[in-house]
């Protein structure tokens, strides 16, 4: 991994891609963490942070094959 973590991202995705099922697990874990915790404070319902987090990681997931640097 390299300061800014790319290559690890880059080979994560592409891990992800040829059938990995920890890879995208292993790359999105730290986002969806923080991204769930700001969600709650912006949008002030625990659930729809959830929801939202969850729609976000889903369109990740099934975006991943057009990942661009």
């Amino acid at each position: 991994m390299t300061v800014d973590g790319e290559p690890e991202d880059r080979r994560l995705v592409a891990d992800h891609l040829a059938g990995d099922s920890e890879a995208f697990a292993t790359l999105v874990r730290p986002i969806a963490i923080g991204s769930g915790r700001s969600r709650s404070g912006t949008l002030g319902d625990p659930e729809e942070a959830a929801d939202a987090s969850q729609d976000g990681l889903i369109s990740a997931f099934r975006g991943a094959a057009g990942y661009r640097r």
